[in-house]
């Protein structure tokens, strides 16, 4: 399932899936958005995606969201364009 947060924020929920299987996917997907050709609408136009990103362990849904916030905000001091799994 995936929504909106707010803003630029969105989660996504899934079902049975584990660490390294989340880094590998969201990986892929922040290289692939960095990868588009954006050049019909504008050729200097580039776009990234930042990700931060939790495993359920049995805990609130506010702290969940928010170990999921804390490697978002890793992942843009980092150098933006990367997913970061907690």
């Amino acid at each position: 399932m995936l929504f909106r947060l707010g803003g630029d924020e969105f989660a996504l929920i899934s079902r049975c899936i584990d660490y390294g299987t989340l880094h590998h996917y969201l990986t892929r997907v922040c290289k692939e958005i960095a990868s588009l050709n954006w050049d019909t609408i504008d050729p200097n136009f580039r776009c990234s995606l930042s990700v931060g990103a939790a495993v359920y362990r049995g805990e609130t849904i506010e702290q969940l969201i928010n170990r999921a916030d804390e490697q978002l905000y890793i992942s843009k001091a980092n150098g933006r364009n990367r997913a970061n799994v907690a």
